[in-house]
């Protein structure tokens, strides 16, 4: 069942609709409740006034409609309960309603109008009832009714060999009017705008097919269709928005473009030529056919009526349709009904080309080589193929299976038109494209290429047929492509990150898989192959992010080609960092896997090549501080810090006095700076030759190792006494709160005892149970409160952190990238 409607503004219309009787049906008007009058069209009449004296109410009326399956029939009480059932649903209960019932007279079928008035008189002040989201509504009870009274279920899913969207009410009250085939002509402004790259193409595609592009008042762009009616080039009918559709029609100039009216008169005056082609009659083949002379004279008063009635025409372009078919029964009427029947030869009419054959003569015709006209095709999604016998073997097999129907099922091959496929020979060379993911054919034919069959094996003759691939790794390849057009329609809106960019740019610098490497090594990436580990810990990860609710890193296969930056962070190199997909990338690089398969080389890891990284934060680049020994670092250290101590004290007192200039401060700023990042420097030479030299660092250096042990134990233990001396305070906090809650409530106990007036009842015991229980209850509550706060707030923190230590490490690189920058560069 379908239940559907919409708001009504006029009631002597919907009046009308609803009495209305059309052709093989007859109308009962069943229920007519509330209104004053009992006539339906003074009913809704006076309502409609009512309304707009009483109310600013712009619809006063819902118009409510509800049809049964094909084959479903229902008597007129159960038809009555589906409406009252629907008007609960929308809140209309208890008002004024009319209802109509439409009964087709040979099948017994019938479907019911319903108009509800909307205006609520039983109110002090009169208003309009709102029914809300009466789409949803309407489905709800159809489903509902559906299964009280055992219907069939209609299915609300859209037909998939459409693939527009539905057409407004506007439009089918057109197409009903100018009795046009609105899906077939929607579909086809379809086709034409998936089969074309540009406005000019676009165009021309349209032309093939009877259609005009045409410029509108309020819409940027128009097709015209044969009988005049028009059709917004919207998202419903191309998919794309307005602004995607003015950047594909970029190259069309809208002020040359036909407006609305003249593109409507063209269409008329094309009817009216094909209009007259048919009513002229050759003399030498009627003198032939009949064999008699004709009076020429008549010929001539019957074209000059005809081009009177021409001329009325011109003046009146308004309805195009009435007059073309008031030409059309003048024409017929002017043969006349008593003449002998006349065999006119004329030359039959050629049908227009299809999108995909007008794609293929537009690109045929626009190339000057075989090589351009197979990129021609590429660029407008299709493939030049060369059938082999797997191919033929297939195409034999499907027209068996087509004559096999043909033979078993008559009537629903001539119902459906099913039409045979077309033969293929081996080495036919024919054009592929793909309609509902399935290859279809077009020859290279007369008719597609404008060229006989010699001169197109001509032009095609310096192709090196034999790497054409065959018909379905043609559609293979198409598939290829749109998927790899998705995937870039997807990263194209989101924005290139730093190490993303750093991989974008080294791709395209590159002219080898060496030159790619070595830049991402320049840029501080790592180039690595997913292994086993890594895919165990990416495993792990994400389950770690699962268990707290965070968003999961990406999941990785092994074999994968990535690039690990200086935080550990995987980048895959996709179509987001590189520009290419996956499949481009794996072969663009491939050259350098299979020379390291014959060195014995192993491609690093992601979790190997981040541990490398990190332990390359610490590596020494000072040759010079290399050099030296663990003492002489250590002295240097110490003669750097008095030398800062002494600095710090000098721009102190300078401050204090005054007797400092700008550019001085400046300078021994800069010099402090320098003094610290020399100092830094060092601390990290000694700290890797203590890890490198261990033996050495404790044995010949043992004096200053231990100074150095000494400072670092003086350190944690300030460190353990300041944690231990916080921890023993929360502590003693804690004793404290206790001691002062047990001491309340041992207060309030004595008191009790001591001062109770009488002994507690039943009830008392009760009620402070619960109060205690109800403060233990928030308590608790506060605690759970604290701890996911405190958790929170730690997680935060965690992360400051860890941000600041990143920033930390690249501060600390780049300076010393400008301290030292020949080494680096």
């Amino acid at each position: 069942m379908f239940a559907g409607g919409n708001l009504n503004g006029n009631g002597r219309a919907l009046a009308a609709y609803l009495t209305r009787v059309k052709e093989g049906e007859r109308v009962e008007v069943a229920d007519l409740r509330g209104f004053v009058f009992n006539d339906i069209h003074n009913a809704l009449l006076s309502a409609e006034l009512q309304a707009f004296e009483k109310t600013n109410c712009e619809y006063p009326f819902f118009h409510g409609y509800m049809r049964a399956a094909p084959g479903e029939h229902l008597d007129k009480a159960q038809w009555l309960h589906c409406i009252d059932e629907y008007e609960k649903s929308l809140g209309f209960t208890g008002q004024p309603r009319a209802v109509s019932f439409h009964i087709d007279e040979q099948s017994g079928e019938m479907h019911s109008h319903i108009a509800w008035s909307r205006i609520d008189t039983e109110q002090e002040k009169y208003f309009a009832i709102d029914p809300g989201l009466y789409v949803l509504k309407g489905m709800e009870v159809a489903r509902e009714l559906e299964i009280e009274l055992g219907l069939r279920r209609i299915g609300l899913e859209r037909d998939p060999e459409y693939k527009t969207n539905a057409p407004t009410r506007d439009e089918l009250e057109e197409a009903r009017r100018l009795k046009t085939d609105l899906k077939e002509i929607r579909e086809t402004i379809r086709d034409c705008w998936e089969h074309s790259d540009n406005g000019r193409s676009f165009s021309a595609a349209l032309e093939q097919e009877g259609l005009i592009l045409a410029r509108g008042d309020r819409r940027d762009f128009v097709v015209i269709d044969q009988e005049g009616g028009h059709h917004a080039l919207n998202k419903g009918i191309t998919g794309a928005t307005a602004a995607k559709t003015r950047e594909r029609l970029s190259d069309i100039d809208r002020a040359e473009l036909p407006t609305v009216e003249q593109a409507q008169a063209h269409q008329l005056e094309h009817q009216i030529a094909g209009l007259e082609k048919a009513a002229t009659v050759e003399p030498s083949a009627e003198r032939s056919e009949l064999g008699e002379l004709r009076d020429w004279e008549a010929h001539e008063r019957e074209v000059a009526a005809l081009e009177a009635r021409f001329a009325a025409i011109e003046a009146h372009r308004r309805d195009p349709r009435k007059w073309v078919e008031l030409v059309a029964s003048e024409i017929t009427a002017s043969r006349g009904r008593d003449e002998p029947e006349v065999q006119n030869e004329a030359s039959p009419v050629e049908k227009p080309l299809g999108p995909i054959a007008g794609e293929v003569h537009l690109a045929f015709s626009l190339t000057e080589s075989a090589q351009g006209f197979t990129e021609a095709l590429q660029e407008r999604g299709l493939r030049l193929a060369r059938a082999s016998a797997e191919d033929v073997t297939l195409n034999a097999r499907h027209r068996e299976g087509y004559q096999q129907y043909v033979k078993d099922h008559p009537q629903e091959a001539e119902l459906y038109g099913v039409k045979e496929p077309a033969l293929i020979q081996e080495n036919d060379l024919v054009v592929v494209s793909l309609q509902k993911d399935e290859p279809r054919l077009c020859f290279l034919n007369e008719r597609a290429t404008g060229e006989n069959r010699a001169e197109v094996e001509k032009y095609l003759a310096t192709l090196n047929q034999a790497e054409l691939p065959d018909l379905e790794a043609a559609a293979q390849q198409i598939r290829d492509a749109a998927a790899l057009e998705r995937e870039a329609g997807k990263y194209q809106e989101m924005e290139l990150g730093k190490s993303a960019g750093e991989i974008r740019l080294a791709y395209t610098l590159s002219h080898s898989p060496q030159n790619f490497i070595d830049g991402l090594e320049e840029r501080g990436l790592r180039f690595v192959q997913i292994d086993k580990r890594d895919v165990e810990q990416n495993q792990y990860e994400r389950e770690f992010c699962a268990e707290r609710g965070w968003r999961p890193p990406r999941e990785l296969e092994e074999g994968q080609l990535c690039a690990v930056d200086r935080y550990g962070s995987v980048l895959l190199l996709n179509m987001h960092t590189t520009g290419e997909s996956e499949k481009e990338v794996a072969r663009y690089i491939q050259p350098y896997l299979e020379k390291q398969a014959e060195l014995n080389l192993e491609l690093p890891g992601a979790c190997a090549a981040y541990e490398e990284i990190f332990q390359a934060k610490y590596r020494i680049h000072d040759p010079e501080l290399n050099q030296k020994q663990i003492h002489e670092l250590r002295e240097m250290r110490s003669e750097l810090q008095q030398e800062r101590r002494e600095l710090r004290a000098q721009l102190a007192g300078d401050e204090l006095l005054n007797e400092i200039l700008p550019t001085e401060r400046a300078a021994m700023q800069e010099r402090d700076a320098a003094i610290r990042d020399r100092l830094a420097d060092v601390g990290i030479t000694i700290k890797e030759k203590c890890l490198a030299e261990p033996i050495l660092a404790r044995s010949e250096y043992a004096p200053f190792r231990s100074t150095e042990a000494r400072e670092m134990s003086l350190e944690s233990s300030a460190e353990g006494l300041a944690k231990g001396a916080v921890s023993a305070g929360k502590e003693l906090m804690d004793v404290a709160v206790g001691f002062v809650d047990f001491a309340v409530r041992l207060f309030d106990t004595v008191m009790d005892f001591f001062f109770a007036s009488s002994p507690l009842t039943r009830e008392q015991v009760l009620e402070r149970r619960e109060v205690a229980e109800e403060k233990q209850q928030k308590k608790e509550i506060d605690w759970k409160l604290y701890a996911a706060d405190d958790a929170y707030m730690r997680q935060i923190d965690e992360q400051g952190r860890l941000e600041r230590q990143r920033e930390a490490e690249h501060t600390y690189q780049m300076k010393g990238r400008k301290e030292r920058g020949l080494e680096f560069d």
